[in-house]
């Protein structure tokens, strides 16, 4: 088997790591005064970011406990500067939505604590402001395979999903307040009934799921959304009355309505 290699971790990256880690604040704020001028600093701290993504992933499959310490560090740092600053440099931080997403899709539950909850912050950061939307399908990559290839495509809403049933209240939380705001705020203006359609056919397909867990979280977001008329089309109440006639919800949705 050919020896895996991390993505390039040239000693310019290092050293502009090593200058800005302590300043990321202030480089943040010259990037947004002037995003052309501080290119080669974004893609040089991208490069580091994908490095030190690398090095945790390697950490982590040799673990059988949370993985920290100073990678975890840096990824924490680097992935809300480059969320704050990805607007600014949508085509040479393109991948960066996918990378977040992977590496939460892969080892969510052996992620610190801080570390995923920040993870999920610079995704709802990135949504919010356009960068990514919830509907959007980005690369997840596997550390068993090569160096960053391509595993599979997911959407954002169905790893946001999965992040509700990991055992973390906070990020639990934070998943679901920001599907319910996000799907409402789609819907503000005009209705896209091709993205609600994708976006309700993955809840539906949680709806089925064996495991209770997932198929609450389904049910109390199209719950929600129905009782705030977002959603309230015939599929939607038709899905909720279904469930509410199933074993799985039977006491559940009585403390709902």
């Amino acid at each position: 088997m050919p020896r895996k290699h991390a993505p390039a971790f040239t000693p310019e990256a290092a050293s502009a790591s090593a200058s800005t880690q302590h300043n990321l604040p202030a480089l943040q704020a010259k990037m947004k005064r002037d995003p052309e001028g501080y290119t080669e600093e974004l893609r040089q701290l991208h490069r580091h970011f994908k490095s030190s993504v690398f090095l945790f992933r390697q950490q982590a499959a040799l673990s059988t406990t949370n993985t920290g310490g100073e990678v975890a560090k840096e990824l924490d740092d680097l992935a809300m500067f480059l969320a704050n600053v990805a607007p600014f440099y949508r085509e040479d931080i393109a991948d960066l939505p996918g990378q977040i997403a992977g590496l939460l899709d892969a080892n969510a539950r052996r992620l610190p604590q801080g570390l995923r909850e920040h993870l999920v912050k610079a995704l709802i950061l990135m949504m919010n402001r356009k960068t990514v939307d919830l509907e959007d399908t980005t690369c997840q990559f596997s550390e068993a395979a090569d160096s960053y290839k391509e595993l599979e495509r997911s959407s954002l809403m169905q790893l946001f999903m999965e992040l509700q049933v990991i055992g973390d209240r906070t990020v639990k939380k934070h998943a679901f307040s920001h599907i319910v705001h996000s799907i409402r705020r789609m819907n503000q203006k005009s209705k896209n009934e091709s993205k609600n359609r994708k976006l309700q056919n993955i809840l539906c397909n949680h709806l089925k799921a064996e495991e209770e867990s997932r198929a609450k979280r389904a049910f109390t977001i199209l719950y929600d959304l129905h009782r705030r008329r977002v959603w309230f089309d015939e599929n939607t109440t038709n899905a909720i009355c279904d469930a509410c006639f199933c074993w799985k919800y039977a006491n559940y949705s009585k403390s709902r309505f």
